[in-house]
Parts: C-alpha cells; structure tokens; sequence
C-alpha cells in the first residue's frame, strides 16, 4: 500500500476524479458566434430526421422544417449527427453552406448561411466563454480547499480481480461472465464470455458480491484456483489475479460534539418506520447492537418515519445524553438504549470515518459496456466525491439519451430517459436519500455507455 500526502494527490492527474473533468470547451448552444446549424435530429435509415429547429438558428431562418429529412450538407451524404457535425466544423461563421433534405418525399436543396457575428457580438461571447473558465477555476479552488478541510490520509492501493465484467441479466448458480477483459488472468486462463465461475480458491461464488469477497482475501499476482461451467461441463483451472485501476481510502472528519446515532438509511421511510442499511463502527448505534435490517419505528417513544424526521429528534440531544430508539427485527418490536458519545475533547479535534473511493474506471467486475465508450465533447459532474448534490453537465450528440446513477448492485437510483434530447443537459441529481459508498454515473447514446465514478460520503 502506498501512502500519498495531500499534495502528491493533488498532483497526479487523478486529482481530476475528485473535481470532475474542468474542460474549457464551450458549448455550442451557449456561444452564439460559433458556427451552429439549429436542428435537434434522430437517426433514421437514409438520413437525419429534423425533431426541432432552434429560433434564431439558421434552420430556422432558412426554412428547415420539422419532419425534414437532412440527406447531405454541401453535396457530402450525412448518415448520423456526428458527420453532420463534422461537415459543419469545417465552416466558419458567417459562410455559406447547402442542407440537402427531403420533405413529404422530394428532394430539396436549402441554401443557408451561417451566423455571422459583430465586433460587439464577438467581444460578448469572448467574455462569456471567459466567465465560464473563472466559475470553473473558483469552483475547483473551493473544492480543493474543501478537501485540505475534510479529507486526510490518502491511500491508493489495487485491488485484485479475476479480469471478467459480469453478466447479471441471467439467473444462475455462479458469476456468468458477459465479457472477458483483454490482458487480465481471466483472458490468459482461456475464460470466455457464457462461462459461469462457481468456485474460486475452493470457495463457492454465487454472484459478483461472493466474488469480491472471497478476492478481498487475495491481492494482485496471487495463484488462485478456478472451476467453471461450460456448455454444461465443468472445467478446473487455474489463473493469476490481476490488478484493477486501484481505488483511494480516505478519512472524512466529523464533529465529536455533535450527536450521531451512527446509521444509513434512506431519505423516505416504509409505510411504518425507517430501515437500517448500515451501522458505523465505533458509534451509539453499533455500541447498543443496532444491525443492518432493523426498522426505527420510534427514537425516544416519538414515531419517526423519515430521515429528517430522525434527526429533527436527534438534534434535540446534547453529547452524553442517553436515548431510547424503538425497532422492529424478525417482526419483534424491541427497544435499544443507547447513549450519545460524550464531547471529551476541549478543542473539539474531529473524528475520522473512512470512506473507499474507486478511482475513475476502475473495473468492479459488475456488468458494463466494455469496449464500446461514448465520447462526450463537454462533461462535468461536481462536487464528486458529493455529501448528496451531484451537477451534471454535458454535451452530446442530438439523439434520444439516457442517464442512470447506478449502486454497486446495479440498481438504478436515478433515471433521466430523453428521447428528445437536444444535445446539451445541465441538471442535478440529489442521492441524498442513498447510502454512502461508490457508484457508477451512465450516459447512454445508441448502444455506447460514457462512464464515471460517483462517490457519494457518510451523513451524519
């Protein structure tokens, strides 16, 4: 394991993960003086089809219509929005160019020009671009200063993998491999995507979760044996384990003389009461044998049914004091007495909860795109790591486009389908009512998958 200061971190090109990717490029749809045509399209055999033309935008102005069909620009054949792009690029502003389209099924030519801009024009959309660059440089200023604040001893280790992405959409007794990672052990011990891992080490596997247990035992460059199903036959082997992209574990430091119960649950209760998802070391809730599973029903004879609507009560204590939380386990209603820590430190010195960041890419052996990325143009998503608030921000080609914010399971907690899309997206995602831990931010355009790593730290 290595241990890295603060200032080695910022240093290595990963500091990236922790504030997003600041790229300077601008988006077309804010930068009125670069060379745009004005149309939203979806891809249909033959051509782009026109969804929408943009007011004040040259399709609009030179009579493009929406259900217009854009076979060519300037006599070239456009198959999809990026060759469409392409032809557009080579324009500057103010020139002319020809959309070749069909409407109702005749062909026609449009002649268009591209926006030509002003001095003043041009001097306005410099200053703009400049602004962005400031808001950017201040945001990851900020966000670095939050760190020399909150965050302390950095690690980066590797951890070990087989080298296999899982495929989780069948049902079976084992881990089913969907794709085999080129250079990894699975790849040199002849693994194929269809076989079906059973056992690792001696051990029974049933699904990526098991796996990564029984890995977690292991470290890269360890010989471990292998049996696996194929075509309904069983074969032993054996491989090396290989070496994921690595992952950081860092401090968070929180306040001793604040009162903390020491659970994870979910913003929005059950119908009765409020799960547990997870208990922290070291704290009331795992001193008095809170566990995983149990549903609060009530903390200090009060029915709490939401995550807000426990700390309101929370709040209401002082460091030392003790507290009654009422649950239900097994469908045994139980009460747990417990006491808040004390505030034994004269100069509050804060305490450290340890969070593991998966650095960006890093492969979790869960089922993924491999192989097939999306290029975005412009992407940001900040803060990351993030306490709850997470901005997403790109630019895309102009097609139907889906994003997902994924646990480590795979589950979606967030969903944003747009099969109109226009090619920009600037929205928040809140993960607030999510526990703590690693996920996994998709966007999905036409089969190709654009992938990063989302951190989401402990709540009080």
């Amino acid at each position: 394991m290595i241990r890295l200061s603060f200032k080695q971190i910022l240093a290595l090109p990963l500091f990236l993960l922790f504030f997003g990717t600041l790229l300077t490029a601008q988006s077309y749809h804010s930068t009125p003086c670069e060379v745009y045509i004005g149309v939203e399209t979806s891809p249909i055999d033959g051509g782009l089809k026109v969804d929408k033309t943009l007011a004040g935008t040259p399709a609009q102005i030179y009579g493009v219509q929406p259900s217009d069909v854009i076979v060519a620009m300037d006599g070239a054949a456009v198959r999809n929005h990026s060759g469409l792009l392409e032809l557009r690029d080579k324009h500057q502003q103010g020139e002319a160019f020809t959309l070749t389209i069909q409407r109702e099924g005749v062909e026609k030519v449009i002649q268009a020009r591209f926006k030509s801009c002003s001095v003043e024009e041009l001097e306005t959309a410099k200053q703009q671009k400049e602004d962005r660059s400031a808001e950017r440089e201040i945001r990851a200023e900020e966000w670095q200063q939050h760190f020399i604040t909150n965050f302390k001893n950095f690690e980066m280790s590797e951890r070990p993998i087989l080298g296999v992405y899982e495929n989780t959409d069948v049902n079976v007794s084992g881990v089913a491999i969907g794709t085999v990672m080129e250079g990894k052990g699975a790849e040199a011990a002849g693994l194929k995507a269809g076989d079906v891992v059973v056992k690792v080490d001696g051990k029974t596997v049933t699904g990526g979760s098991s796996l990564r247990t029984v890995l977690s035992n292991h470290k890269p460059g360890d010989r471990v044996s292998l049996v696996y199903q194929r075509d309904g036959k069983t074969i032993q082997t054996q491989t090396v384990l290989s070496a994921d992209r690595g992952y950081f574990t860092q401090s968070v430091e929180r306040d001793p003389c604040k009162v903390f119960i020491g659970v994870y649950t979910s913003q929005h209760g059950l119908e009765n009461g409020l799960r547990v998802d997870g208990v922290i070391d070291n704290t009331p809730a795992k001193e008095s044998a809170v566990q995983p599973g149990d549903i609060i029903l009530a903390f200090n004879g009060l029915a709490v049914n939401t995550y807000d609507e426990l700390t309101s009560q929370r709040d209401k204590k002082k460091p030392g004091d003790a507290f009654q939380l009422t649950v239900l386990r097994d469908g045994r209603q139980m009460t747990i007495k417990a006491r808040f820590k004390p505030c034994e430190t004269s100069d509050n010195a804060p305490v450290e909860e340890t969070v593991e960041i998966l650095q960006e890419g890093s492969n979790v052996e869960s089922r993924e795109t491999a192989g097939n990325p999306l290029r975005l143009e412009v992407f940001e998503a900040f803060p990351n790591p993030t306490y709850g608030t997470l901005n997403i921000q790109f630019e895309a080609e102009a097609i139907p486009t889906t994003v997902r914010i994924l646990d480590v399971s795979g589950r979606a907690v967030y969903t944003k389908n747009l099969p109109q899309f226009g090619g920009s997206f600037n929205e928040q995602a809140n993960l607030s009512s999510q526990k703590a831990g690693n996920y996994v931010l998709n966007i999905e355009q036409g089969g190709k998958v654009y992938t990063k790593a989302v951190v989401l730290l402990p709540r009080a």
